[in-house]
């Protein structure tokens, strides 16, 4: 497959509850206190008005680690994926490579309830992002899985540039594989992406790789702040 494959999706396609953001929030479940559930609902009534998902994949063949076992190439390109994400990705026949993002709004909802001063809104609309980005992938993943499971194939933890010692250099690259602003995703000189809640990445397809359920069990960064992050 040499063709990016677009996706969008709705707010409430993706099933997202109040529960989950009171969880990502850092309640347990059934704990969120009724005020802060109370916003978290209001939030979620205006969440279709302002959330815009999409995403790109694009599928390419034969990876090819090389011999230092932190690398490699594909389509004449070289990854510096480092010595987790090399391991874990090579027993693939192919690699899935995507961009998704949240979109603009629900950021800029995040920014106008944070400036005016209202920073508990504002935060629940960051939260809210960030789940959103990630239940996309979510929902491409477990997609790309049923269709692989046809084929007797297997699909692998994904990961990301800047994460399991992958630098977010290599987002460049990654980028540079898609269309001029992917999604209407746009990568700063940093390496940052704009909009914020967006997050690209690679998962491996093959008949020896395996989905971890818990990408933090591969992961030797012990004091990342991410580190067991309920989605």
């Amino acid at each position: 497959m040499n063709n990016p494959v677009n996706l969008t999706y709705s707010f409430s396609e993706l099933g997202i509850t109040a529960e989950q953001i009171g969880i990502n929030m850092g309640y347990l479940p059934g704990t969120t206190p009724d005020p802060i559930n109370e916003m978290i609902n209001s939030v979620i009534k205006t969440a279709d008005d302002h959330a815009d998902i999409k995403g790109k994949y694009l599928i390419l063949k034969d990876p090819f680690p090389l011999d230092d076992h932190q690398r490699i190439r594909i389509n004449r390109k070289i990854f510096n994926t480092g010595r987790i994400v090399t391991e874990h990705i090579s027993g693939s026949g192919h690699i899935l490579f995507f961009i998704f993002t949240a979109g603009k709004g629900i950021e800029l909802q995040s920014q106008k309830y944070l400036g005016e001063d209202d920073p508990l809104r504002g935060y629940i609309y960051d939260v809210l992002g960030s789940i959103l980005v990630n239940k996309a992938i979510d929902r491409m993943q477990d997609s790309v899985e049923r269709e692989m499971r046809l084929k007797g194939l297997r699909i692998s933890s994904s990961y990301s540039p800047g994460y399991c010692g992958w630098p977010i250099t290599d987002q460049q690259k990654l980028f540079s594989l898609f269309p001029d602003k992917p999604c209407g995703v746009i990568l700063s000189e940093t390496y940052m992406m704009d909009p914020v809640k967006s997050v690209s990445g690679i998962f491996g397809i093959g008949k020896n790789v395996k989905k971890y359920p818990n990408k933090c069990d591969v992961c030797d960064l012990k004091n990342c702040i991410y580190r067991d992050k309920l989605r």
